[in-house]
């Protein structure tokens, strides 16, 4: 499993990027790209606290504008704070948190693990109690759109159907990164690696990571 190799530098460079918006998220996708892509319980990110988030944000520009320190890559900062936000929130451990409980988690790891090197290269993935990381490489014919909804779709079938109910139990968006090259993508890793101890859950069993110590 450890023998996948790594994406080549030209993997890395972005000829032909397409865009889609799906309502709130914007998507960047590259065919062969490499994501860290986040996704979560319907209940773990109340639109409220969305909601606070964005408005915070908001202040943020607005002042920017106000002093005329519209710089890009000051700008591309504090948007990026927003997900620094979110993920902080998810971290607190909110929601129901099914995914706290070993049957849930093994089918969520069970569904990115199934076609682990068919329809994509799996690099690193971490189940939380209310959120999902994975950082992958998709492969030619496999769009990132598909390969999340076949994530997000088996496992909400299974995971009902260990809880006997029938509820949304996926949020519709999702979080994407691009890699840009190889810094970005063992930062990444890392990320996902350090993501259960960071959220004070000690020897947390559903995370794994392809040539970096683990799986």
């Amino acid at each position: 499993m450890n023998n996948v190799p790594r994406p080549s530098p030209a993997e890395f460079s972005f000829p032909e990027i397409s865009y889609r918006d799906r309502g709130r998220l914007p998507h960047w996708e590259i065919q062969g790209g490499t994501y860290f892509v986040t996704f979560r319980l319907n209940d773990s990110l109340p639109s409220s606290v969305v909601e606070a988030i964005d408005f915070k944000i908001a202040r943020k520009i607005a002042s920017l504008k106000q002093q005329g320190d519209m710089k890009p890559k000051e700008l591309n900062r504090i948007r990026r704070m927003k997900n620094v936000f979110i993920e902080r929130y998810l971290d607190e451990g909110h929601g129901s948190c099914v995914l706290g409980e070993s049957r849930n988690a093994e089918i969520a790891a069970g569904s990115l693990r199934h076609f682990d090197r068919q329809r994509y290269d799996l690099y690193a993935w971490c189940v939380m109690p209310n959120h999902v990381h994975v950082v992958f490489q998709q492969k030619e014919g496999h769009s990132l759109a598909d390969i999340i909804k076949s994530w997000k779709g088996y496992s909400a079938r299974k995971i009902n159907q260990n809880l006997g109910r029938e509820v949304s139990l996926w949020q519709r968006e999702y979080f994407d990164r691009l890699m840009r090259d190889e810094t970005h993508l063992n930062r990444s890793m890392r990320y996902v690696l350090n993501n259960p101890l960071k959220a004070g859950l000690g020897e947390w069993p559903w995370v794994w990571a392809r040539g970096m110590g683990v799986g």
